[in-house]
């Protein structure tokens, strides 16, 4: 009975006591939900039915007409402010009636949590956001972003080894997982000084003991209702927020930090350095100093509390518990703002791609590397993580414990008196309600960057927008805060894609099971590397640095006027010949006509500048005139990697090359070449027994054949007996091995062309790689040819009036230049004299490397060059039989006066004959331009009479003369395009311009051979028409096209002729 009477007694009076706690708003108008007893409006909460957030939105949307409502935690009364005036005098205006948060714990009893900033109260907490604000400057954050870079670059490791060992090409990941950790080794680095990896340590201590204290599952969360309902009962039962073990690790840890710095006098930029400084009073508030940019649109600005400077001593206990609250607040909320970053750009691709892309930018920009400042200039990175903060704001709401009685006004336009809030009860600002208001963010559930554009933020209502708290006692750590998630999104992003995964929640849910904002079944995501990141952000990079040097590079012709086609960066202008739009000779032609005007005009030649010369007085000037400035051929090879092409008389420089001249003219004297006619006609002999048993052959009396095919046979056997002293049979033995390796020479296909490209553009780099213009084999062979001869020759006392013959006496000395004693006839109108750079003597030892490679170079020219003038020829004569008949006219009259015998002097003596060769040589020349290096700048003047500077070309630049185009040029050759040998007739040829001629170059480095050249086509000419008739068959190409597939000159289809037996 007694017991039951206490029991009820005890039960009225609680029932008493909560109708009396409990009628506080209704008292005054004030709207809010019944309360439960003892739970007041927590029931939900505390039986796990809705999440803190939940809760505060449905406090905040179900009173739509309210500027405040009242909400019931436990017993204790608070106001949920719904007004952002209201909002603005609480924070800022009258701040003072506001100054202070809740009490959660004792300090007495939990020193570390109940005396750090947030905890602190009224002027305590003053002098403490005094003491600590100038750890938190955009100076002081400056200095710890390497440290969360090193951090984020651990993380990157571990997730890709994670990917790697994954077996496929993605891992799904746990977000909050993840930048938990994340959060965790940045803070131990930048707070303790601790290098910690959790990611692949993930179970060490620091990582434990913040999970521990940072974790708020049920049990702890009744507990924290407990702090806030029941502070007394729970300081005298002597409850802590934290474990004892907790506790004392941070303790311990922070206390031997500062220790062991102090006495080692280490200083590292972190917060436990800062707090040092902090204690001795040597922080000061220095931001503005600083002209860092804004660390972005959620950024609070530090009040005057802050700035304000203090004389006082704190204790070693003070600062560990400010480093726990770092540790606390870097722990939790950074990592939540992460987590749900993550989130948002898995399931919105666009907003990733983008933000992705200004990464990528900010790489390129900052050529690699990343500081605070870069970060903070990111506006789209900016605008992303403001939203993300809107959306969900770690902090769902704010609190504020009136320290003396306010009058907060009336509740709503129908309430008729004002209330008074006491000193002692608690206000809260519902930062996630003010976020989700459409009033304030248009379709608020809706993730918009554009919100916080430059165009748009300007829009959002002044207080609506608070992730960081408001007034002077807002977040003191937003730049870091911020800055650290910039870092870890920039890090991510710039390695990883993110995406949505199996186990994402879509659309997002929040879990019940914890008092912090988690989604409902974790924050999942899925990782990939990002394959193309660090390729493309190189590539940008290089084609930004290639973008400048192409620049600079292509704009040498137009500083000067010179005229020119708009180059290609590293194509320059060899688009149209590298893609076989045109062939080598319609490009010349193209640059030649189209710029009538110019002396000279320019040509990019991939990375290298050449100038073309239309002007004839500088041609002459060029050849001649100031030949030492132009001494020398472009390079092609290194003579050292390829020794049979480099040491040439082609490519031979300088001293060298005069030298080379001088010893190898005598070998080219009419007298010299007048010993090699009989070997010529030996070959042309079986050249003609060959095609009159092919047309006995053939069942009619003709065959077709290929006019190049047939020379070029012709060419090889005469070299091969006149240069090597091979007796040799292409005709009959058409896969012989000297053919087949003149053919594998000089045949310049498209990839062959890339490859004389190549040496032309960059000789360098081919040198290093030791790439040869032949392969090895070929060089083999004519060195075996040429040494096994001058051997045999040496042994047995042979000597044969040819090319080796000459060598060797060239070798020992014994030739010397007796052209003009040997009165013989002028070798034709195209011949070139030699200066007396060739007729000089001199005494110098050649190696036999030396001389294989003039007998190399004696073999390209004669299967080459020499080949295609006579195909051309026949091809012309073919076209225009009264030409053929006059020139057979003139070759029987020749066979009749000599009794069918001829040399030399007969040949030369063929008037005709010789203007046939000089026109084709004039239409068809087998070198449609000439080139000289520049070897030490020369004025070419001024490019046109408009110009107003003179065109310097620097040593080492190349020039053109466009010997095709200019012996097209109708000015200098009347109707250009009809074969007319007319025009070197004896009453014609003295009209010709000079230096409008120039088949066989002009000036001292003239072609050597001409002689040997002319007399070969002429007797080839004289025995082929003796014999036959040429004439065009179906597959003669009619009018003549030059085909763009090769280099060489070559008549599109083929150079096809017909060949009957001459009755």
């Amino acid at each position: 009975m007694l017991y039951l009477i206490w029991l009820l007694a005890i039960a009225a009076a609680l029932v008493l006591y909560c109708r009396q706690v409990y009628s506080r708003f209704s008292k005054h108008g004030v709207k809010h939900f019944r309360p439960v007893p003892i739970l007041g409006n927590m029931a939900k909460i505390v039986l796990r039915i809705d999440h803190f957030a939940d809760d505060i939105m449905k406090y905040y949307e179900s009173f739509p007409e309210e500027r405040f409502v009242g909400r019931y935690e436990f017993l204790s009364p608070m106001i949920v402010v719904k007004d952002l005036d209201l909002v603005k005098k609480i924070s800022i205006k009258d701040f003072e009636h506001f100054l202070d948060h809740r009490s959660f714990v004792d300090e007495k009893v939990d020193p570390f949590f109940g005396r750090n900033l947030f905890s602190l109260k009224g002027q305590e907490w003053k002098d403490m956001r005094s003491t600590l604000s100038p750890a938190f400057t955009s100076s002081k954050i400056r200095l710890m972003v390497p440290f969360m870079v090193e951090v984020g670059d651990q993380m990157i490791q571990a997730l890709k080894a994670k990917i790697k060992n994954s077996g496929v090409d993605y891992v799904d990941i746990e977000a909050k997982d993840l930048t938990t950790r994340y959060a965790n080794d940045v803070i131990a680095s930048c707070a303790f000084g601790l290098k910690v990896d959790s990611h692949m340590k993930e179970e060490n201590e620091f990582y434990q003991k913040g999970k521990e204290a940072s974790t708020f599952g049920y049990l702890q969360l009744l507990k924290f209702f407990g702090f806030i309902s029941f502070p007394k009962i729970m300081s005298k039962l002597k409850f802590t927020l934290f474990t004892e073990a907790t506790t004392s690790f941070f303790k311990s840890l922070v206390l031997s930090t500062m220790r062991n710095r102090e006495e080692q006098n280490i200083i590292r930029p972190d917060m436990i350095h800062l707090l040092m400084e902090a204690k001795k009073g040597k922080l000061s508030y220095d931001d503005k100093t600083t002209q860092d940019a804004d660390a972005g649109f959620a950024t609070v600005e530090e009040s005057s509390v802050g700035k304000k400077d203090i004389d006082r001593v704190w204790s070693d206990s003070d600062l560990i518990a400010q480093a726990v609250l770092f540790f606390i607040a870097g722990f939790e909320t950074v990592s939540s703002a992460m987590s749900f970053a993550l989130h948002e750009l898995a399931i919105n691709p666009e907003v990733q791609e983008r933000l992705a892309q200004e990464i990528k930018e900010n790489e390129i920009k900052n050529g690699g590397k990343f500081d605070y400042k870069s970060i903070q200039d990111m506006t789209y990175m900016d605008m992303v993580v403001s939203e993300v903060l809107r959306l969900w704001p770690p902090a769902i709401a704010l609190d504020r414990l009136c320290v003396k009685d306010y009058n907060l006004g009336k509740p709503n336009s129908k309430a008729t008196e004002d209330y008074i809030i006491r000193k002692g009860e608690t206000v809260g600002i519902p930062s996630w309600g003010f976020h989700r208001d459409p009033n304030y963010f248009p379709n608020p559930m809706k993730f918009d960057p554009e919100r916080f554009s430059e165009e748009n933020k300007h829009q959002i209502q002044p207080f609506s927008y608070m992730p960081f708290g408001l007034g002077p006692r807002n977040c003191i750590g937003s730049r870091f805060a911020l800055c650290e998630v910039k870092v870890m999104l920039y890090q991510l992003l710039q390695h990883m894609e993110v995406t949505p995964c199996e186990r994402t929640c879509i659309p997002t849910k929040l879990s019940t099971e914890s008092f912090n904002i988690r989604i409902k079944g974790g924050h999942w995501i899925r990782m990939k590397n990002r394959k193309t990141m660090l390729f493309l952000i190189w590539t940008v990079a290089i084609v930004a640095i290639l973008t400048l040097y192409f620049r600079n590079l292509y704009s040498r012709f137009s500083k000067y006027g010179v005229k020119h086609y708009k180059p290609i960066p590293i194509l320059g202008n060899m688009a149209r010949i590298l893609f076989r739009i045109d062939n080598f000779i319609d490009d010349t032609v193209r640059y030649y006509e189209c710029f009538p005007k110019e002396r000279f005009v320019g040509k990019y030649v991939f990375m290298n500048t050449g100038i073309f010369i239309r002007d004839l007085e500088l041609v002459k000037k060029i050849t001649i005139k100031d030949f030492e400035h132009f001494l020398d051929h472009q390079g092609f090879v290194d003579e050292k990697v390829d020794p049979f092409f480099g040491r040439n008389l082609f490519s031979l420089k300088g001293q060298e090359w005069k030298d080379m001249r001088s010893t190898l003219s005598p070998a080219f004297t009419s007298s010299k070449i007048g010993l090699m006619v009989p070997l010529m006609v030996e070959v042309g002999d079986q050249m003609i027994q060959t095609l009159r048993t092919n047309i006995k052959d053939s069942g009619v009396d003709h065959i077709d054949i290929d006019a190049k095919d047939l020379t070029t046979r012709y060419a090889n056997d005469v070299i091969a007996s006149c240069a090597f002293g091979l007796k040799v049979n292409s005709h009959m033995d058409k896969e012989n091995e000297f053919y087949l390796n003149g053919i594998k020479a000089t045949t310049f296909k498209f990839t062959q062309l890339l490859k004389l490209l190549g040496f032309f553009c960059f000789p360098k780099l081919l040198s290093k790689f030791n790439y040869t213009l032949f392969p090895q084999s070929m060089s083999n062979f004519f060195k075996n040819v040429v040494l096994s001869t001058m051997m045999n020759r040496e042994k047995n006392n042979i000597i044969r009036p040819d090319m080796i013959h000459l060598l060797m006496e060239a070798k020992k000395g014994k030739l010397t230049y007796d052209d003009k004693t040997a009165k013989d006839a002028d070798a034709g109108f195209a011949t070139v004299e030699e200066s007396a750079v060739g007729k000089k003597a001199v005494n110098r030892v050649w190696s036999d490397n030396d001389l294989i490679a003039q007998a190399v170079l004696f073999f390209f020219a004669g299967f080459e060059t020499v080949s295609t003038a006579m195909s051309f020829a026949l091809h012309e004569l073919a076209l225009n039989p009264d030409i053929q008949e006059r020139l057979v006219q003139e070759i029987k009259e020749n066979d009749f006066k000599n009794d069918g015998k001829f040399d030399y002097k007969s040949i030369q003596n063929m008037t005709y004959m010789d203007m046939v060769i000089s026109e084709v040589l004039r239409l068809w020349p087998p070198a449609p331009a000439l080139d000289r290096k520049c070897i030490k700048e020369y004025n070419l003047g001024k490019p046109n009479n408009e110009a107003t500077e003179d065109y310097i070309i620097r040593k080492g630049e190349n020039i053109g003369i466009p010997t095709w185009a200019i012996h097209r040029d109708p000015q200098y050759f009347e109707d250009p395009l009809k074969f007319d040998p007319e025009r070197f007739s004896e009453e014609n040829k003295h009209k010709i311009k000079p230096f409008s001629y120039l088949p066989f170059g002009a000036g001292p480095r003239n072609c050597i051979g001409s002689r040997f050249a002319l007399c070969e086509v002429k007797i080839l000419l004289y025995q082929l028409l003796l014999n036959f008739e040429v004439a065009p068959c179906e597959k003669t190409c009619i009018p003549t096209k030059i085909e763009n597939k090769t280099l060489s000159v070559r008549i599109k289809g083929g150079h096809w002729i017909r060949l009957k037996i001459r009755t």
